[in-house]
């Protein structure tokens, strides 16, 4: 029924190899060479030397990965002033887009280096091939008063109808935060996620697509077609919106955040919804843009929460293709049956009155840890998932139970792989959340004959 999984990420596999051939592995690491390793991987830029010099870990267990984890944040950053600057480059991979993308970003008043600050990413609005970050950042520039790192990128490719939802703009937003953890002190437990109008729009999408980053989002002014509401179990919403913002049922027309407001408060999740007085084009009254990060301020991510749901999809749009959603924190799925579930929905062209269901090719799992070595997890039409195994949840002395549908799935000894721990931390820069191995699971009874193509990108993200 289980096997210890070999990770999705290419640069994984030779070490992953290398740890079933027993006459051929290297000699484990110790601690202190395992440290001295480390170092030299997070410094190396080149991906191919970077890959040979995680290899030499071989099957070398790992002693001190707290002390490995900290090694991925800079000993210092490039001095910087306070203030904003706009047009920023984003350097971009050729296969992403063919020019590097933009962002402006403002430091608080009081920046410095030497201490860790929380980071808010705003999409900005438009359509139509119209839209930038600059724009976006002039429009709520007093936001770094609020004592936080503000960002606000330009949206790839403007003339596509997918705008924020494009996964292109999906795969920036992760290179954006990777590149920005590198350049400043920021706090990977105190990121959050807004936008207006389009931006909006993409909040909405985007927030349970990357709530394993997200310690809050803000959708404003936006609209949504279907969510799975409760993926967002861990990511307190503030949803803003104007009360005569009535354009018309195409629209992003205020029903919509009431209707994203009551599915939240009926789960019990932490939710407001603020409605200020005014129209789409007249935006957002004075203070409110500052009244909303002091509101999301008061979250921070727990990167190893003991509860988390998780669906593949997690997110619908009437014109965006059906995507598999991405792990969160310690749980991935990677396979899909292909039975459908109801997805809870807006009835198009009802501007967000009328709420009906669509009916997806969609996988669910609810998965708890509810005691010491021990998770259960309740999976409908999902055949497959990982495990990430981090020493914050998992004793590795003693063997671990998973428990999936009340049934027995697994119950063994598990082991941490520097190797793992050195790419998941070269991948995703968080040196809050990492993780030293994964386990791969079959669901109990679940026919492989039947699994529809729906897996997860389940280590590639960064």
């Amino acid at each position: 029924m289980m096997r210890l999984a070999l990770s999705a990420l290419p640069m994984l596999l030779v070490s992953a190899l290398a740890l079933g051939a027993e006459g051929n592995a290297p000699k484990p690491l110790s601690a202190s060479q395992a440290l001295d390793l480390a170092k030299k991987v997070f410094a190396e830029s080149d991906p191919a030397k970077r890959a040979a010099l995680i290899d030499r870990a071989g099957a070398s267990p790992v002693d001190k990965p707290e002390a490995i984890a900290r090694l991925v944040v800079p000993a210092s950053y490039p001095p910087q002033k306070p203030g904003v600057r706009h047009g920023v480059s984003l350097p971009l991979p050729a296969t992403l887009h063919n020019a590097p993308g933009t962002y402006s970003i403002g430091l608080p008043p009081k920046y410095a280096s030497n201490q860790l600050w929380p980071l808010v990413i705003a999409l900005h609005g438009g359509g139509s091939g119209e839209g930038a970050g600059k724009a976006q950042y002039e429009s709520w520039s007093s936001i770094p008063d609020t004592g936080v790192i503000f960002v606000c990128p330009t949206s790839l490719d403007l003339d596509n109808r997918f705008y924020w939802r494009n996964p292109k703009n999906e795969e920036m937003l992760r290179i954006l935060i990777r590149t920005l953890q590198r350049e400043y002190p920021i706090d990977t437990d105190r990121i959050y996620l807004t936008g207006y109008s389009m931006g909006g729009i993409g909040t909405y999408f985007l927030g349970p697509r990357m709530n394993e980053w997200w310690a809050g989002i803000a959708p404003g002014a936006g609209s949504w077609n279907a969510i799975y509401w409760p993926a967002l179990l861990n990511t307190p919403a503030y949803i803003l919106h104007g009360k005569r913002d009535l354009r018309g049922p195409q629209f992003t027309d205020f029903p919509n955040a009431e209707r994203a407001f009551e599915s939240l408060r009926d789960l019990g999740y932490r939710v407001e919804l603020r409605a200020v007085d005014a129209t789409h084009s007249e935006g957002w009254p004075a203070g409110e843009d500052k009244r909303m990060v002091e509101w999301l301020l008061k979250s921070r991510r727990d990167p190893y929460v003991k509860h988390l749901i998780l669906a593949s999809p997690c997110a619908q749009d009437f014109q965006v293709p059906n995507a598999p959603a991405r792990p969160d924190r310690w749980l991935a799925i990677t396979a899909i049956g292909s039975a459908k579930l109801p997805m809870d929905a807006l009835k198009q062209g009802s501007g967000g009155k009328e709420r009906t269901t669509v009916d997806l090719a969609m996988g669910v799992l609810d998965a708890t840890w509810t005691g010491p070595n021990k998770v259960e997890v309740k999976a409908t039409n999902v055949t497959s998932f990982t495990l990430r195994l981090s020493p914050k949840l998992v004793d590795f002395k003693k063997p671990l139970t998973v428990l999936v549908n009340g049934t027995e799935a697994f119950k063994g000894p598990v082991t941490t792989s520097l190797a793992y721990l050195l790419n998941d931390l070269v991948e995703r820069g968080d040196p809050s959340r990492w993780y030293v191995n994964e386990i791969a699971i079959t669901v109990p009874g679940a026919s492989p004959a039947a699994t529809a193509s729906a897996t997860t990108a389940a280590a590639t993200a960064p």
